[in-house]
């Protein structure tokens, strides 16, 4: 999830619980590796620890820090995957054959969602050109092999199908937010050791407040404040909509192939609703006046159905789990689930 403060530590709890439980990434004695499973938590650019994100010139071989992140749209984020998979796949074990799995919560749920059907798209490429084989060379080629997507804490279906931003608007939105009134917002965040944070959290995104834990505000004050402030950027391009572009190509895509996609739910259904300023669209009245209203999610032609629907539908259906929690479920009940997982 993307958050102020939230980074990867977000899923420390579930890493904890996945290696206990199946002794995953281990490695022998010669460090390869020992086990049918491999985890791998990054942090998106712009986001925790990758807010100082650097490119190398092939000619000079010298590392240039990148001043702007081009973080406006789904594949600005997916692309990072994938090339992320790539990597471990061409360069770290060359000689294994790898199937991902790749799990998202919430509104990051686009980014899994386009991951695996880059991969579909990249298979298919590769079928029309007469090339049927998977192999383990596949990886050499740029091809990563996506068998499994985890959605936890879905949003209502319209968000997946139906585009909600414009990227001219989402722009000037994350300019705004780029300027004093996102400053404003992060200070106020941060302020009193992250006091703000704690209490939004027990608000809009735990089921019990005992789940956030004694070191869940000072990971993301310490987050938050880190680098200069600069992971607030990522967190301003998602509250400008950079992912609201919608999913419905990458699971016209997905449909009828062999990717599953499972979703966990928390028992607590209340949703969360805070939201930015962002997303309340000014209608006109009558009178001539503005006034500003949410989407009504409720009035789309989709109502009723659900994602776990839809994707039955779409040939992609997969597990359905409840664990306890609300919205940060991988936090809330690490061992429910890690049991979700496998």
């Amino acid at each position: 999830p993307i958050g102020v403060g939230i980074s990867k530590w977000f899923y420390h709890r579930l890493i904890k619980a996945m290696a206990q439980k199946y002794n995953t990434a281990s490695h022998d004695k010669n460090g390869n590796i020992d086990d049918s499973y491999m985890i791998i938590v990054p942090d998106l650019l712009g986001s925790g620890t990758a807010v100082n994100p650097t490119t190398k010139f092939v000619d000079s071989n010298e590392e240039v820090q990148l001043q702007k992140l081009p973080l406006l749209n789904i594949t600005d984020w997916s692309s990072q995957i994938s090339h992320l998979l790539n990597h471990v796949e061409r360069q770290q074990y060359p000689h294994y054959e790898f199937n991902w799995c790749v799990v998202a919560n919430g509104g990051c749920s686009p980014i899994a969602l386009q991951v695996a059907a880059a991969s579909c798209a990249q298979r298919q490429q590769k079928s029309d050109d007469g090339d049927n084989k998977m192999t383990v060379q596949e990886s050499a080629n740029g091809i990563n092999v996506v068998t499994n997507v985890v959605l936890s804490s879905v949003p209502r279906l319209p968000f997946f199908l139906q585009p909600s931003n414009d990227p001219i608007k989402t722009a000037k939105s994350y300019k705004t937010l780029s300027g004093v009134p996102g400053k404003l917002f992060w200070w106020y965040s941060c302020r009193n050791n992250g006091s703000f944070i704690r209490k939004f959290s027990e608000k809009n995104l735990v089921a019990n407040a005992n789940n956030l834990g004694e070191n869940w505000q000072r990971n993301c004050f310490e987050t938050a404040i880190s680098n200069g402030g600069k992971s607030k950027y990522g967190t301003f391009a998602f509250l400008a909509g950079a992912l609201q572009d919608g999913c419905y190509a990458s699971l016209e895509y997905l449909k009828n192939t062999n990717v599953k996609i499972d979703v966990i739910k928390g028992q607590d259904v209340r949703r969360n609703n805070a939201k930015s300023w962002f997303w309340l669209k000014k209608k006109r009245s009558k009178k001539g006046h503005q006034s500003a209203s949410k989407d009504n999610d409720d009035a789309a032609p989709t109502s009723g159905k659900t994602i776990v629907d839809y994707l039955k539908e779409n040939g992609n259906g997969g597990r359905e789990r409840m664990i306890r929690g609300r919205i940060s479920l991988a936090h809330e009940d690490a061992n429910g689930y890690a049991e979700s997982l496998f």
